[in-house]
């Protein structure tokens, strides 16, 4: 990602960027919660909670420039590969 937005501001300061982090953030917490297969509850909620933030994201997908659009559509393309692992070993 690029330090300023169009705006002029840090992307970091941008609705764009928080939900950018918070999005990495969830990943991240499924990530490591998806090593631990003691963790089911955890990895069901968490899975809620990101499904729950996916429309939200949707949205600042289709109005974000290119540079973050990608960024989050990586980011989306990594949680699904951790969805898809994380329903798998609740099978």
């Amino acid at each position: 990602m690029t330090t300023e937005s169009p705006t002029g501001r840090p992307w970091e300061e941008e609705p764009i960027g928080t939900a950018i982090k918070q999005f990495e953030a969830k990943i991240n917490e499924l990530s490591s919660l998806v090593s631990s297969p003691e963790k089911d509850s955890q990895i069901t909620q968490l899975l809620t909670e990101i499904g729950d933030r996916r429309s939200d994201l949707q949205e600042a997908i289709d109005v974000a420039s290119d540079e973050p659009r990608a960024d989050l559509l990586s980011l989306i393309d990594t949680l699904e590969i951790l969805e898809k692992k994380a329903l798998e070993m609740h099978s």
